[in-house]
C-alpha cells in the first residue's frame, strides 16, 4: 500500500518488551536506495545528539547498525539524505559530517520491524473503546469491566478489546457467568486481543438468539459446556451473530480508528504490518491516509474473499 518506507525512533528491544510508552522520536521518512528496508533505532536515553550548520547528509547514525546484509552485516554509519540513506559504511570508516549526528553508544540499529499478522482497525477500535490490554486474570477483567459499565444506560451494549487468557491464574478462558455479575441489563461483548474469539454475556446470548441447539456458523464456533449450553465463549464467525448488535461504525470512525491504530504502531517502534482479512473500504481509507501522509507505517493488506469483487467492479484487479 504505501510507497515509502519510515525510519522512526524506537526503544531498545528491552524497553520495547516491557511495552515502554515512552515519547517516540521521529526522523525523516527514510528509504534504502534501490528498495532496501529502513531502519529503526535505539532510544530511551541510549544515544547522543547533535546538530551542525554545515551541509552534507540530513542524518548520520554511527553507532552497531545490524543491516540484514550478509555482504555487510553490521555497518558502523548511515547517512540519510533527502528522504534515502545515501550511504552505509562499515565501523571504523566515517563519511560526511551530518546536519543531525545520532552516536548510539550503548543502542543499536536494526532493520524496521514488520508485524506479520495483525488487524489495524480492530487495533484501532481497541483505542477508542474499552481497552483491555494487560488485563492479568478473569477477576482483574470483571473489575475493569464493571468500571466501564457504571455509567451505561439500560441496554446499552458495552464492547471492549484486547485481553487475552495467556498466563491467567484462572488457566481457563472467561465466560458468561463471569460476565452475567457485571450486568444483566446490558449486552457485553469483549474481544479478544487477537480478533478471532469474543467472550459475551447471557443477555448477549439471548438476545443474539443462541440456544442450545443453535448450529455452528460456517468457519466459526460456538463453545459448549458438557450440557451442550453456550459458554458465552464466540470464535472466529460466530461473533457475527452477536455483533450486529452493535451500531455499525461510520466511516468516519474506521477512518479514526484505521488512524490510531497505525499510530499506536509506529509509537511501539513497528515499521510495518502485514494487515489481515482487510475489507475494500478499509484498504480506501488506508489509500486516503496516505495521501494526506497520515499513515506513518507501511500496510500490506490481504483482503478478505469479497473485496475481489469490488476490485473487479473498479477495474482495479482483473481475472483472466
Amino acid at each position: 500500500m504505501l510507497k515509502r518506507t519510515i525510519l522512526s525512533i524506537i526503544a531498545v528491544s528491552a524497553v520495547i518488551i516491557s511495552g515502554c510508552s515512552k515519547k517516540v522520536e521521529s526522523a525523516e521518512n527514510a528509504e534504502l536506495s534501490g528498495g532496501q528496508k529502513a531502519v529503526s533505532v535505539a532510544s530511551a536515553a541510549l544515544f547522543t545528539e547533535g546538530k551542525s550548520k554545515s551541509g552534507g547528509p540530513d542524518l548520520v547514525l554511527r553507532g552497531t547498525i545490524y543491516t540484514g546484509d550478509p555482504d555487510l552485516p553490521i555497518a558502523g554509519e548511515i547517512s540519510i539524505e533527502d528522504g534515502k540513506i545515501s550511504a552505509i559504511l562499515p565501523p571504523g570508516k566515517t563519511g560526511k559530517a551530518g546536519k543531525r549526528t545520532i552516536l548510539l553508544e550503548r543502542a543499536t540499529a536494526f532493520p524496521g520491524f514488520t508485524d506479520a499478522h495483525a488487524h489495524l482497525t480492530g487495533i484501532g477500535f481497541r483505542e477508542m473503546t474499552l481497552n483491555l490490554e494487560d488485563t492479568s486474570s478473569i477477576a482483574d477483567l470483571v473489575a475493569k469491566v464493571t468500571a466501564a459499565a457504571a455509567n451505561l444506560q439500560r441496554g446499552e451494549v458495552l464492547y471492549g478489546r484486547g485481553w487475552i487468557e495467556t498466563g491467567w491464574p484462572e488457566g481457563r478462558f472467561p465466560n458468561a457467568q463471569d460476565l452475567d455479575q457485571i450486568s444483566t441489563k446490558n449486552a457485553i461483548l469483549l474481544e479478544r486481543a487477537d480478533g478471532h474469539a469474543m467472550v459475551v454475556n447471557t443477555l448477549a446470548l439471548s438476545h443474539a438468539n443462541i440456544k442450545a441447539d443453535t448450529a455452528n456458523p460456517d468457519g466459526g464456533k460456538i463453545e459448549r459446556d458438557s450440557a451442550g449450553k453456550a459458554t458465552g465463549m464466540l470464535i472466529d464467525n460466530a461473533m457475527s451473530l452477536v455483533t450486529v448488535l452493535m451500531q455499525s461504525p461510520s466511516e468516519a470512525q474506521r477512518l479514526e480508528a484505521i488512524k490510531k491504530g497505525a499510530e499506536v504502531y509506529a509509537k511501539y517502534g513497528w515499521t510495518g504490518m502485514h494487515n489481515m482479512s482487510v475489507e475494500a473500504g478499509d484498504a480506501d481509507l488506508m489509500v486516503q491516509l496516505e495521501e494526506r501522509g497520515e499513515l506513518p507505517i507501511r500496510v500490506y493488506n490481504a483482503l478478505v474473499p469479497e473485496a475481489l469483487d469490488d476490485l473487479i467492479a473498479r477495474k482495479i484487479w482483473s481475472v483472466n
